[in-house]
């Protein structure tokens, strides 16, 4: 991971590219999790929120850092009443590369790839605990960017580590200066 940050800081920050821009945003979706803890295997809902700074090095290519949230929707509410890993929510950074393609008009088509180092915490036998690892991610989606820098994106986004699994839908807002 450490490797990781550092090559794309260096890449970020030996690009000298004069119409690059800086792009800072936040999401907030919904989606299905699924969580694998000591041979328990733990399904639900979630809402999600996301912060992140995008850099972009050229007007196709970025790089993105961010953070997520996730916390149990109405239907992991109802599953932890009778299952045995309750109040299951995780959080985190993330870093990925960004590829946008313009489809017409100021609006993109856009993918991420990525890699992610959530922690998740629950409750087990109603004992706090909780595990960390890193994991793929990858998005894909649409973005219409309005005057005077303001954009709207939809996106889907799957989440994949050895303890966390994910498939999120996400609407965000963004700045571009």
């Amino acid at each position: 991971m450490k490797k990781i940050v550092l090559s794309t800081l260096m890449l970020t920050l030996l690009s000298t590219n004069s119409l690059a821009d800086n792009i800072i945003g936040g999401a907030i979706g919904y989606g299905a999790q699924e969580f694998e803890l000591n041979n328990i295997t733990n399904e639900g809902d979630e809402f999600n929120f996301d912060l992140y700074y995008r850099y972009m090095i050229n007007k196709n290519i970025g790089v993105e850092a961010g953070w997520q949230s996730a916390t149990g929707g109405i239907g992991s509410f109802i599953i932890d009443q009778i299952s045995e890993v309750k109040d299951a929510h995780y959080s985190g950074p993330r870093i990925a590369s960004y590829f946008q393609y313009p489809i017409f008009n100021e609006t993109y088509a856009y993918a991420k790839l990525g890699v992610n180092k959530y922690k998740l915490d629950y409750l087990l036998n109603d004992i706090s605990s909780n595990e960390s690892d890193l994991g793929f991610e990858g998005s894909i989606g649409f973005e219409k960017r309005f005057k005077p820098g303001i954009g709207l994106n939809l996106e889907y986004r799957l989440i994949n580590s050895s303890i966390i699994k994910a498939n999120q839908f996400l609407i965000g807002f963004s700045y571009k200066f």
